[in-house]
């Protein structure tokens, strides 16, 4: 009996010392995903923006990728992933924490700008939208911009209405969006020109599908409707003229940066191109953008925008620049600003067209506020 009770306790000992040796992440496998602190949001929503399922193993790389994900929704004013104790020795399950923002949002721009060519103009713009309909993420935005505010030709009004929806039929990698824009061009009439815009109507659609960790691919088309205004000299009045023309787009990019809006790391990539079946033409269309975080406060980027057009002599322009940008960010929680950047971005360009270098400077401030949502004040110049 003695020796029973001792090789009991012995057992006891080697079973609870085996079960209290820690497993390696990579061993762990997924029971299931949870999400809390979602009041507003579904949570398959949520699960959506992770690429892990029942029965996978634990991938550190694949969790911190969908918090940046998670994050890139503006959704959330903060997103926590972290590992439970499942219902047996090396399961997990997988709990998201989230803090909801409002759905509701607004986005106020006003803008200056200087350039050698065109002059000076003034813009205002205005978003408001809601980015969670029904709970499911879909976003509802519409967008009114004025410029020429302080010039007494040529001033332009726009209006977009934009409809997004990140996961098309509950899919986690199939996305859909779509836009109807109409410019106006007031003032025209008043000045020197023998061709001049006079408004136009702009109908996009786009489908396109996630690749990889943050990549996506992209088609859709673009169906224009405008108005011109033509005279064969100063002297005669304008007549007008109406246009249309069908163009279709292949999309490829990606985004991993960590804030839409406050961006410390990662990176922005977009190509497009565009086939014009009225002309028989195409042009492209490239944007990148590399941040590289000094510190908490101080961030660079490198970004660089070109663009091709077979209309205009084969036309390439490209624009080269570096931002410096100081960030406070969640400096005044809780106070009627929370977030503030300030950016600054000297740039070089060339254009084949008129083959001549030129040279920018970006420089202003954004600000996240309570009550007023994101609010930007730009100033740029462009010059020889």
């Amino acid at each position: 009996m003695k020796y029973l009770m001792i090789l009991a306790v012995a057992a006891l000992f080697a079973t609870t010392n085996a079960y209290s040796q820690e497993l390696e992440p990579e061993d762990l496998v997924i029971d299931g995903i949870e999400c809390t602190g979602n009041a507003l949001t579904d949570c398959e929503i949520i699960k959506r923006e992770i690429y892990l399922n029942t029965g996978d193993k634990v991938n550190e790389e694949e969790i911190k990728n969908a918090k940046i994900r998670l994050q890139l929704l503006n959704l959330f004013k903060s997103v926590t992933l972290s590992l439970k104790k499942g219902a047996e020795r090396g399961h997990v399950v997988l709990n998201v924490d989230v803090v909801e923002e409002s759905p509701l949002f607004s986005e106020t721009s006003v803008s200056h700008s200087e350039s050698s060519s065109l002059g000076t103009n003034d813009g205002l713009a205005f978003k408001l939208g809601h980015r969670n309909l029904f709970g499911k993420g879909k976003i509802l935005q519409g967008t009114f911009t004025r410029n020429g505010l302080t010039n007494s030709q040529d001033k332009t009004d726009s209006g977009t209405l934009e409809y997004l929806d990140p996961h098309l039929f509950g899919h986690k990698k199939y996305f859909l969006s779509a836009s109807l824009s109409h410019f106006f061009i007031n003032g025209s009439e008043n000045n020197g020109y023998l061709v001049a815009p006079k408004e136009y109507t702009t109908f996009a659609f786009s489908l396109g599908r996630r690749i990889f960790d943050f990549s996506h691919i992209g088609i859709g088309t673009i169906k224009s409707y405008w108005t011109q205004l033509g005279r064969n000299t100063t002297n005669e009045s304008f007549y007008e003229t109406k246009y249309d023309s069908t163009a279709y787009t292949i999309n490829y990019g990606w985004n991993s940066e960590d804030d839409s809006y406050f961006p410390t790391e990662g990176s922005r990539f977009d190509l497009t191109y565009f086939k014009n079946e009225n002309r028989n033409s195409y042009s492209t269309l490239t944007e990148f953008k590399q941040n590289f975080s000094l510190n908490e406060k101080n961030i660079l980027s490198l970004q660089l925008q070109e663009s091709f057009n077979s209309d205009f002599k084969n036309d390439h322009n490209a624009e080269l620049g570096l931002e410096w940008a100081y960030q406070l960010r969640r400096a005044q929680a809780g106070s009627a600003i929370t977030d503030t950047r300030f950016f600054v971005k000297p740039s070089m360009n060339y254009s084949t067209y008129s083959e001549s270098f030129g040279k920018g400077v970006d420089a202003g401030v954004l600000v996240d506020t309570e009550s007023l949502g994101i609010i930007k004040f730009t100033t740029f110049y462009r010059g020889l």
